[in-house]
């Protein structure tokens, strides 16, 4: 029967057959919602590779203005570095062959729903916080691998995961604000630090987070050297006339 589905039903002992419009079920299988990620934010920079793997397992290729969405996984390819720039204005830069997870983003509702968790798998990092960490302490956080948090109260923050080892360094404000600080913890004991160029170690998973010490880190300078030299090979892109 032609835009039916046949079924059989028992109605008290007896059984019969009845005929269930195909069209009906269609409809009510059309009507259950697809859950479709959230654009959160888009690529503001891009200089090789990168990929966003989704949540549903997929993965695309980045673009430069391409969007980002909520649960993705940004992977960057070998001597590539990407910028993404959420839309509190929060800033994530990562280095080449690094990982790092928006794991959730709420923005916009109320000031106590607003929060920004994301996690750096692995690789060099930095990133500037929005809106959401600004507005309300404990709203951001950063997980560095398995092996330690950083608590953000509206900050400058570069860093490098390696396994089950980080190191996180608080870096000079970008609008040149003073009172910026970081807290980092783990089950085993936590830190805070307000001093730009100093930061703290996790050697590894079941140590506390160290002392907070001067620092200067190699990979977080290369890491603002390709930046800064993607930012100007974009802006020289920008000026070319079209053809």
């Amino acid at each position: 029967m032609q835009g039916f589905e046949v079924a059989r039903v028992r109605l008290g002992t007896n059984w019969y057959w009845s005929a269930i419009p195909a069209l009906l079920l269609c409809a009510l299988m059309a009507a259950t919602p697809a859950l479709a990620a959230t654009p959160i934010g888009k690529v503001a920079l891009l200089r090789g590779t990168a990929n966003a793997l989704a949540s549903d397992g997929s993965s695309r290729i980045l673009e430069q203005d391409g969007a980002v969405l909520a649960g993705d996984q940004i992977v960057t390819g070998k001597r590539s570095v990407a910028q993404l720039r959420l839309e509190d204005g929060t800033k994530f830069l990562v280095g080449a062959e690094s990982r790092l997870a928006l794991d959730e983003f709420v923005h916009g509702k109320s000031r106590d729903e607003d929060r920004l968790i994301a996690r750096v798998v692995s690789g060099t990092f930095r990133f500037v916080s929005g809106l959401v960490a600004k507005q309300r302490r404990a709203s951001m956080s950063v997980r560095l691998g398995a092996v330690a948090t950083v608590g953000v109260r509206g900050t400058t923050v570069g860093g490098e995961v390696v396994g089950d080892s980080a190191v996180v360094v608080l870096l000079d404000p970008e609008d040149g604000q003073a009172g910026t600080a970081i807290d980092v913890f783990n089950d085993f004991g936590e830190v805070a630090i307000d001093q730009p160029g100093y930061g703290t170690r996790i050697p590894d998973a079941r140590s506390p987070p160290s002392a907070p010490e001067r620092m200067r880190l190699r990979t977080i300078e290369n890491l603002l050297e390709s930046i800064q030299a993607a930012t100007r090979a974009a802006t020289q892109m920008r000026r070319m006339p079209s053809p």
